[in-house]
C-alpha cells in the first residue's frame, strides 16, 4: 500500500518528482483556498477547545500566503512550510525532513498535501514527531482519482491515515467522506519524545568535564537523550564510562583534514593578530611563541604571522578568517547526522578553534536548531581568540566569563549563562580539617613554564636539606610528554596510568576516580605551586593558598596576561619573583600564615567559577532545558 523508497530518495525519480511539484506550485502560486479552510478552521476550533490563542500549529504545504494568514486570525502561532515556498514567510522544506525538533507543535494542518507525499508513511512520521503528545492533525485531500507523479496518494477512506498514524495511537475526532475529498481530524496520543541533545567533546578535558563528572548521566536521567561526539581516539575510553549513551567518532562531521587544519592555524592566527594589534598582551605572548619550537614548524608559523599582518594593513585579519569560514558549506555528513537525529540542541564542549564543532554548527543553523557552547576555562574567552562561528548560547564558570563574554566576544547578556564548571561538582565541599605539610605542584604547558621541572627539583632540595618540612606531589600537565617527567628524591608524581594515557593523546583523566584522586589530595595540600592553571582557582574554592612562580624563562611579564590580571590579585595567591620568595611564600604556607585567607578565597574563587553548591550540573541541564523549550516556542534571541 506505501511506498517502499528510502526518504532520500535519488536519481530520475526524484528529478520527476521534484517538477511535477513546481509545476503544480506555479500554476496555484495565487489561487485563494478560503472557500475550504475557513470551514476548517471553524471546525477545527469547535471540535479542539485546548487549542487556544498562541497555540503552535504546522501549516504544511500552503503555497502561499492566504491559508497562513487564515489561520493567524484564528489566533494561532503559525509556522509554514512548503517544498517551493511562494514567500519569504514560508520555510522552505520538504514534509519528509521536517526542520523541527520534537514535540514543537500542538497542531498540524495538512490541507491538500498529503497526497503529494512521495513516501506517505515517512511523512506522516515527520508530522507525528513534531507534535506534542495528545497534538491534532487536520487531513483534508482529493479522492477517487487515477495516481500520477503530482497526486499519488487517492485519499480514499480515514483508515488510510490510522493505519499511516499508527505509532502515534491517533484517534479520530472527525471525518467526512464526499465524493472527491476526504476531511479528517485526527488526535495523536503519542509517547513523550526524549530530547537529543548532539554533544561535541573535542577532547579528555571536555570529556572529562561531561562524562567525568556524570552531566551526561543526568542528562539521560532528566529526560534527555544524549549523543555523544568524541576523538575516535578516546571512544575506547568513554565505553565503560557512559552506560549504553550513544557515541562516535566525530571526525566524519568535521569537514575533512584541510578544513581542520586551516581552522586550527591559519584562521587561528588570524584571530591572535587581530587581537595583538588591539593591545593584548595575552596575543603578542603567544604569537612570539609560535615559531619557537623547531625549524620547520617556525619558517611557516613566521610566514603564516607575516601574512596575517600584511593583511591586517587593508581589512581585519578576524572578519577575513570568519569571512572564510562562512563561505564554506557544512559538509554533507553533519548535515545528515543532524537531519537523522534531529536534535533539540547541538552543544560543543569547546575551547574555542578546536575546528571540529564548526560544520556542525552551521548545520545546525541552517535547520534552526540551537547551538549552545560551554568553555572549557576561565582563560577561554581571553587568550584562545574569536569564534569563527559564534554560537546561539553560551555557558560559562561565572561572572568574570560572562563579563569577558560580553566585552570581548559580542554575546549579549541574554546569551550568556553562568552555570559553573560541571566537574567540579565532584570537589569536597571543604578541604581536609588538618592539612598535611603537603606541596601541590602543578603543571602548566611547555609554552608558558619553561622551568618546570628545575622548580620541582629546587623544592625537593629544600625538603633534602631541611629547609622546608613537606612533601610534594607533583601534577604534569596533560600535554608534557612522558619522557619529560622525572621525580626527583621526595617527589610523588600524581597518577602514573594517567601519564601514560596522557602520552597517548588521551590528556587529561576522564574517569571521576582518578578525578577523585585528584580532590583528594588537593584538598589536603598545604599551597600550590603553579606558573598557571585553574588549579588556582580549584585551590581557591577549598581555601587554599597559591605561590604562581614568576621568574624564569617562559614567564616574564605575566601579569599582563589578561586571564591571570584579576586572580593575581585575589588575597590568598601570591607571586614568587625569585626563588627566595618561593621558598619563603611556600613555608608561611606550611605553617598556617595564610589560614585566615581562607573565606575571602573562597569568595573570590567563587565568583570566577560558582561552584561551592555543587550544582554546577544541575544548572547545565536547566539552561539545556530553557535553550530547547524556547526554540521549540520561537522565542529563542540571538
Amino acid at each position: 500500500m506505501y511506498a517502499t523508497v528510502a526518504v532520500d530518495f535519488r536519481g530520475l525519480a526524484k528529478v520527476r518528482y521534484l517538477w511535477a511539484q513546481w509545476r503544480h506550485t506555479r500554476a496555484k502560486a495565487t489561487k485563494n483556498p478560503a472557500f475550504r479552510i475557513g470551514p476548517a478552521i471553524e471546525l477545527m476550533k469547535w471540535s479542539c477547545p485546548w487549542l487556544g490563542p498562541g497555540s503552535r500549529v504546522l501549516d504544511v504545504g500552503p503555497r502561499n500566503l492566504f491559508e497562513v494568514e487564515l489561520l493567524e486570525a484564528a489566533g494561532w502561532t503559525v509556522e509554514a512550510l512548503d517544498l517551493f515556498p511562494t514567500s519569504p514567510r514560508i520555510r522552505r522544506g520538504d514534509m519528509h525532513r521536517l526542520p523541527y525538533a520534537a514535540d514543537s507543535f500542538e497542531a498540524a494542518f495538512c490541507s491538500h498535501v498529503l497526497e503529494h507525499a512521495f513516501d506517505l508513511r515517512a511523512a506522516c512520521r515527520e508530522i507525528t514527531r513534531v507534535l506534542v503528545p495528545e497534538g491534532v492533525v487536520w487531513i483534508a485531500g482529493p479522492r477517487g482519482f487515477t495516481p500520477t507523479a503530482h497526486d499519488r496518494w487517492p485519499l480514499e477512506s480515514p483508515e488510510m491515515f490510522l493505519e499511516a498514524f499508527r505509532e502515534a495511537k491517533p484517534e479520530l475526532l472527525w471525518h467526512e467522506t464526499k465524493p472527491g475529498e476526504l476531511r479528517a481530524l485526527m488526535r495523536l496520543w503519542k509517547e513523550p519524545a526524549q530530547r537529543v541533545a548532539v554533544i561535541l567533546l573535542p577532547g579528555a578535558l571536555h570529556i572529562r568535564a561531561w562524562v567525568g563528572s556524570g552531566l551526561v548521566g543526568m542528562l539521560r536521567d532528566r529526560g534527555w537523550r544524549p549523543h555523544l561526539l568524541v576523538p575516535r581516539r578516546l571512544l575506547t575510553g568513554i565505553a565503560a564510562l557512559t552506560d549504553g549513551i550513544s557515541s562516535e567518532a566525530m571526525e566524519p562531521y568535521a569537514g575533512g583534514r584541510f578544513r581542520r587544519w586551516l581552522r586550527r592555524g591559519p584562521l587561528r592566527t588570524a584571530s591572535y593578530v587581530a587581537r595583538a594589534r588591539a593591545g593584548s598582551w595575552t596575543y603578542r605572548h603567544k604569537l612570539s611563541r609560535r615559531w619557537e619550537t623547531g625549524r620547520p614548524r617556525s619558517v611557516w608559523a613566521w610566514a603564516d604571522v607575516a601574512f596575517w599582518r600584511v593583511l591586517g594593513l587593508l581589512a581585519d585579519p578576524e572578519h577575513v578568517a570568519a569571512w572564510i569560514e562562512r563561505s564554506w558549506r557544512p559538509s554533507k555528513a553533519a548535515r545528515r547526522l543532524l537531519e537523522a537525529l534531529r536534535p533539540a540542541v547541538v552543544v560543543a564542549s569547546t575551547t574555542i578553534h578546536e575546528g571540529l564543532e564548526m560544520d556542525l554548527f552551521k548545520s545546525a543553523r541552517r535547520a534552526g536548531i540551537p547551538t549552545v557552547a560551554e568553555v572549557a576555562g576561565i582563560d577561554t574567552l581571553v587568550s584562545k581568540g574569536a569564534f569563527l562561528v559564534t554560537p546561539d548560547r553560551l555557558l560559562v564558570w561565572g561572572g568574570q566569563s560572562a563579563g569577558d563574554a560580553v566585552a570581548d566576544h559580542g554575546f549579549s547578556p541574554h546569551q550568556v549563562t553562568v552555570t559553573g564548571p560541571p566537574h567540579a561538582d565532584l570537589m569536597p565541599l571543604q578541604r581536609t580539617r588538618r592539612p598535611s605539610r603537603l606541596i601541590f605542584v602543578q603543571g602548566t604547558t611547555l609554552t608558558y613554564w619553561r622551568e618546570e621541572s628545575a622548580i620541582v627539583g629546587q623544592l625537593a632540595a629544600w625538603i633534602h636539606d631541611g629547609t622546608l618540612d613537606a612533601s610534594v606531589w607533583y601534577r604534569p600537565h596533560a600535554r608534557r610528554p612522558c619522557g619529560q617527567v622525572e621525580a626527583p628524591p621526595g617527589v610523588v608524581i600524581l597518577d602514573p596510568g594517567w601519564l601514560r594515557q596522557a602520552d597517548r593523546g588521551g590528556g587529561f583523566p576522564i574517569n571521576p576516580e582518578a578525578l577523585h584522586d585528584f580532590w583528594r589530595v588537593l584538598a589536603g595540600a598545604a599551597c600550590v605551586v603553579t606558573a598557571w592553571s585553574t588549579v588556582i582557582v580549584e585551590a581557591a574554592l577549598l581555601g587554599i593558598p597559591s605561590v604562581v612562580v614568576g621568574y624564569g624563562e617562559g614567564v616574564p611579564a605575566f601579569g599582563r596576561w589578561a586571564h591571570l590580571e584579576p586572580v593575581l590579585r585575589w588575597p590568598g595567591v601570591f607571586v614568587a619573583e625569585s626563588p627566595r620568595d618561593l621558598r619563603r611564600l611556600v613555608s608561611w604556607a606550611l605553617d598556617g600564615t595564610f589560614n585566615d585567607m581562607a573565606n575571602d578565597l573562597r569568595r573570590e574563587a567563587d565568583h570566577v567559577a560558582r561552584a561551592l553548591d555543587r550544582g554546577a550540573r544541575g544548572r547545565v541541564v536547566a539552561a539545556l532545558d530553557v535553550i530547547a523549550e524556547e526554540a521549540r516556542c520561537g522565542t529563542s534571541s540571538q
